[in-house]
């Protein structure tokens, strides 16, 4: 499933033109040179389809994309930009991407922490 980088740019959002294709699977069972592959399960919600030169691939949603790049060490101002991109106010942020975060396997005070300082920031 296309992540990260390359996820944020088919939503549109953030300024990071990815060096490398990003996807996420859930196992590791193939090494790619010409991929950056990350390895993390992902939920339903999380998730969708878009349609890329008329191909439908799956991609992750705008909130799932901003708490990869917040753990893969983005920095501020690309995520901050990226969530004022991607949401049209601070309520949907809050929920949107607070609920990806508490789906996130390695979920932890200090992401939850983190993303509600981006997302104040963001609308501040």
């Amino acid at each position: 499933m296309l992540s990260h980088s390359t996820a944020a740019r088919l939503h549109g959002i953030g300024t990071i033109l990815p060096d490398l294709p990003e996807l996420t699977k859930a196992t590791r069972d193939v090494v790619r040179r010409d991929l950056r592959i990350h390895t993390a399960r992902i939920s339903p919600e999380d998730w969708g389809w878009t349609t890329l030169d008329e191909v439908r691939v799956p991609v992750t949603t705008p909130a799932r994309t901003i708490i990869d790049l917040l753990l893969s060490g983005a920095e501020d101002d690309y995520l901050i930009r990226a969530i004022r991109q991607a949401f049209n106010s601070r309520r949907q942020a809050e929920r949107e991407v607070m609920a990806a975060a508490r789906r996130r396997r390695i979920h932890s005070k200090k992401l939850v922490d983190n993303a509600t300082r981006l997302i104040t920031e963001a609308w501040s």
